[in-house]
């Protein structure tokens, strides 16, 4: 409702409707991952607002399911949606029909507009790094993996060159560690290796960061340590794997070798919500 207050007064691509525009996009990403959850199946997250089918379609889904939990990517910069209503019978808010990924990316592409618009200031760079995250998000549910590495990437390099802000360098490090789950369901073990060093490297330095400023028990710093220890063990796993079979780099073979990805994902996942 609040979107649509804004849009009825300032139009649909004022300047103010950016960040609108993104946490709206946001949760729909949540709706259709949450209905993939319950239903098990990718026409889940298209038919939000549709009955179920009795047939099952699992098949659909089950590319990479070694590495992520039930098939599915956990959209790692989001968080759960408390008491939210249950979703499929309500014919009274058209603007839940048809498919909630298509209608995300749609508002999540112009938020990427508007602040790309807005020039570098800091906030604006973070909003930017947000939607890019969110933008590869979805087409990693779609498994377009190669435009979901384009989005990641770009949403990585807003945190390079000597970045300070810590929210910039944890969406860096998510960044990376999306890549790298691309990167491996592409058989691509050596490019999943360097995002993951890379994942690493701007976790260490949001963390100094953050222990810099924090009170020692703060538990947001102890959680986010965690999903760094999580990056480094799952960076030596696929090292390991590596020297242990070098011929299999570029192989579906090494993705199951490799099982047990859904784990540090869904770690890492509950790490960025809460971060």
């Amino acid at each position: 409702d609040s979107v649509n207050e804004y849009v009825e007064k300032y139009g649909e691509q004022d300047l103010m409707l950016a960040e609108p525009y993104l946490w709206y996009g946001k949760a729909l990403i949540r709706e259709a991952e949450q209905n993939m959850d319950i239903l098990g199946d990718k026409a889940a997250a298209a038919g939000a607002g549709e009955k179920k089918q009795d047939e099952e379609e699992d098949e659909e889904s089950e590319d990479g399911a070694g590495l992520i939990d039930g098939g599915h990517i956990k959209v790692s910069s989001l968080g759960d949606d408390e008491d939210e209503e249950e979703e499929g019978d309500d014919e009274d808010e058209p603007e839940d029909e048809g498919d909630p990924l298509e209608i995300a990316w749609q508002v999540l592409d112009t938020a990427r507009s508007l602040f790309q618009s807005q020039g570098t200031e800091e906030s604006h760079t973070l909003g930017l790094a947000e939607c890019l995250t969110s933008l590869g998000s979805i087409s990693m549910l779609n498994d377009n993996f190669q435009m979901a590495l384009e989005d990641f990437g770009e949403a990585a390099k807003l945190s390079d060159d000597g970045c300070k802000n810590v929210e910039l360098l944890k969406i860096g490090v998510e960044a990376h560690h999306q890549e790298s789950v691309c990167y491996l369901y592409l058989h691509q073990a050596s490019s999943a290796l360097v995002s993951l060093k890379a994942a690493v490297e701007k976790g260490e330095q949001a963390l100094a960061a953050l222990k810099a400023a924090a009170n020692k028990d703060d538990k947001g710093v102890a959680n986010f340590e965690a999903v760094v220890e999580d990056i480094k063990a799952r960076q030596k796993e696929v090292s390991d794997a590596l020297q242990a079979a070098p011929e299999l780099k570029n192989s579906a073979k090494l993705q199951e070798a490799l099982n047990g990805g859904d784990k540090q994902a869904a770690a890492a996942a509950a790490i960025f919500s809460g971060g």
